[in-house]
């Protein structure tokens, strides 16, 4: 977000221990409230449900309501910019692979797509494609049992069968509202 927001592409205050606390935990608060307060609400009622994908699953997820909920998120920003900083450690050349002084092998040259390139830059990308596959791994998990609707407590398993409230359907004026909204901050964020 940082590089979202001054429109270069180093970063100055956001790829460090202290920021993880002042720059990363705020952040990620103000961005669950608006994920979770607007964006699901406005948008998931367009978004069809597929079978295997199921995104009207994320309908069972609500704004952190009480000091509990909003401390997990701050334990949850914290832990992934901490995991984000020690990965950039060693998959990035620059002042962010802070790791690679110390491990020279990380600069070993390597074969990859284009040319040799250094270890570092490989393991960006290898390490890139195997966490998007855990991850579409792990959403298919949660989809399958449910366990949005389980951890929220609304859904009722029934054998394999489990149960939730829909979210209503929202009026077709709202839609192209939000569509034209999106269209407009992308041609912004374009120019």
């Amino acid at each position: 977000m940082e590089f979202i927001g001054r429109l270069h592409d180093d970063w100055l205050i956001s790829h460090n221990v202290g920021a993880q606390f002042w720059f990363t935990i705020p952040l990620t608060a103000l961005l669950v409230w608006v994920t979770t307060v607007l964006l699901i609400p406005a948008l998931l009622p367009y978004v069809p449900d597929h079978g295997w994908w199921r995104p009207h699953d994320l309908a069972a997820i609500r704004p952190p309501s009480t000091t509990r909920e909003w401390v997990r998120v701050a334990i949850s920003a914290w832990v992934g910019g901490m995991s984000h900083v020690l990965l950039d450690g060693v998959t990035h050349g620059n002042h962010s692979g802070w790791l690679v002084p110390w491990l020279p092998i990380l600069r070993t040259p390597v074969p990859h797509f284009g040319g040799t390139v250094p270890l570092h830059d490989a393991l960006q990308l290898w390490c890139s494609v195997i966490f998007a596959v855990v991850t579409l791994v792990l959403w298919r998990r949660m989809v399958h049992q449910r366990a949005m609707w389980q951890w929220r407590g609304t859904a009722q398993a029934d054998g394999e069968r489990v149960v939730e409230r829909r979210r209503p359907r929202m009026p077709r004026k709202d839609g192209v509202l939000i569509a034209r909204l999106i269209l407009v901050v992308a041609m912004l964020g374009a120019v």
